[in-house]
């Protein structure tokens, strides 16, 4: 059987591939770098709200809890709801979180900024799966 693809379009798949693969690792790199980087300033955080280390590990614990939480909820709403309103509403909290986070100074109001701003990551998440079944191709 006989392609009927022009040669041209086949060389433009894998440079479109390999485009989506490092968008998508980049990605992933900076959720990575995201709770990285609050690991190296949860110090300063237990210094300036006087906290026990215990309950300074709940900034990084509740959020691995809520985005576990945030994923399935996510992927389960954008069965319903399209992904461009998803991804504007996870814009949108993240845009207020982190102003509210910024100003916050109490420790319960910067666990639950914490907690609001990661209600991106999951539609980032989905966007990028969706990315990726609309864009490559698997072939078994």
């Amino acid at each position: 059987m006989t392609s009927t693809t022009s040669p041209q379009l086949e060389s433009m798949v894998p440079i479109q591939e390999n485009k989506i693969i490092l968008i998508l690792s980049f990605t992933i790199l900076l959720v990575v770098m995201n709770t990285t980087m609050f690991n190296v300033a949860l110090p300063s955080i237990i210094i300036d709200f006087s906290l026990n280390s215990s309950t300074a590990s709940w900034l990084v614990s509740g959020y691995s809890i809520m985005f576990a939480i945030a994923s399935l909820a996510f992927s389960r709403l954008s069965d319903f709801i399209p992904i461009s309103r998803l991804l504007f509403f996870g814009l949108s909290i993240l845009g207020i979180a982190s102003i509210i986070g910024f100003f916050s100074n109490h420790f319960l109001l910067l666990l639950g900024t914490r907690n609001l701003d990661l209600i991106k990551k999951p539609s980032e998440t989905i966007k990028c799966k969706m990315l990726i079944k609309t864009c490559m191709s698997v072939k078994i």
